[in-house]
């Protein structure tokens, strides 16, 4: 009938008190969701809560109305930042990831064109940041009265031939395997500039004023060629993992292949003495002979006629 009507009874009552009156949003006072009036300090205690399993009383609304919006317990924190990023609440703003900076360009000052920020607006020195392989930067370029862009140069991964010869060490093509990898130049203008640091990216890569390459600033990439797990273990590193132990899926599949190898060998072994079962019959009849099972009853019933016979 296109009629919808609320249920005005609450289904559980403790839930409504937990996500509106805990975080403040059924507060008497009216004023309780203004910026200045701030929401109730109490909500301040979910951020040490660890209690993320199914039965606990902690549940995702009153963490998202209680200003955490990065949070142990909340799910599929490693979709809130990019690639390797990890993310650190900032309550009822919202949060901000470790692999996120702010750009703002001003070639009016040619000392400093290029400038680089967290989000809270503090200014780092490029010299001091220090790339991870296996993570992918945002570098977020703010607008500027001269509408320029920044720029940088990145490794192509180039066809598979070339990838197995690099890391292979393939002596096949010294030259080939041996050349650099190709770079392809990428700009972004009022937006992100998305840079994903990978194996084969040098020492330093240079971040330059789109026309001007300059007026520029040069990032470290880190040393080991290899993807940093330690920072790449998603957006909430909070627990560090045993990666001494199999996974159980490998586990169950090195079991599933044990087992069905030994199905394999059993069958193939009754199947080889029903045959030979078989081969040996054929040749006991052929010879006139009667087979193991037939001889034991001749000789029984034998046995038996003479015992019947004898006075």
């Amino acid at each position: 009938d296109y009629t919808c009507r609320v249920n005005p009874v609450i289904p559980d009552a403790s839930y409504f008190d937990q996500v509106h009156d805990a975080t403040g949003y059924a507060d008497e006072n009216p004023d309780v969701q203004s910026v200045m009036a701030g929401m109730d300090s109490s909500a301040a205690l979910l951020a040490n809560r660890t209690d993320c399993g199914y039965n606990s009383e902690l549940n995702f609304d009153a963490l998202l109305l209680g200003g955490y919006y990065c949070h142990q317990c909340l799910p599929e924190q490693d979709l809130t930042c990019d690639v390797g990023g990890i993310c650190s609440n900032v309550q009822w703003l919202g949060y901000t990831c470790d692999n996120e900076y702010f750009v703002n360009i001003d070639v009016s000052s040619p000392s400093i064109p290029i400038k680089v920020s967290l989000a809270d607006g503090t200014i780092i020195d490029p010299s001091e940041l220090l790339l991870h392989r296996g993570v992918t930067y945002r570098f977020i370029v703010l607008e500027n009265e001269q509408g320029l862009g920044l720029c940088t140069s990145i490794p192509l991964e180039a066809d598979q031939k070339f990838r197995q010869r690099r890391l292979s060490g393939s002596n096949s093509d010294d030259s080939f395997a041996d050349s650099p990898p190709p770079y392809q130049s990428i700009c972004a203008t009022r937006g992100p500039l998305v840079v994903a640091c990978n194996q084969l990216f040098p020492s330093e890569i240079v971040l330059y004023v789109e026309g001007n390459a300059g007026l520029n600033i040069v990032l470290s990439v880190d040393s080991n060629n290899q993807v940093d797990d330690n920072h790449n273990k998603g957006s909430y590193d909070y627990k560090e993992e045993d990666k001494s132990a199999l996974p159980i899926n490998a586990i169950i599949d090195i079991i599933g292949i044990i087992a069905g190898c030994a199905l394999v060998v059993l069958g193939a072994a009754v199947i080889i003495r029903k045959r030979k079962m078989a081969l040996n019959k054929d040749v006991n009849m052929e010879r006139g002979m009667p087979i193991p099972n037939e001889q034991y009853r001749v000789q029984e019933v034998g046995y038996s006629t003479t015992t019947n016979s004898d006075p």
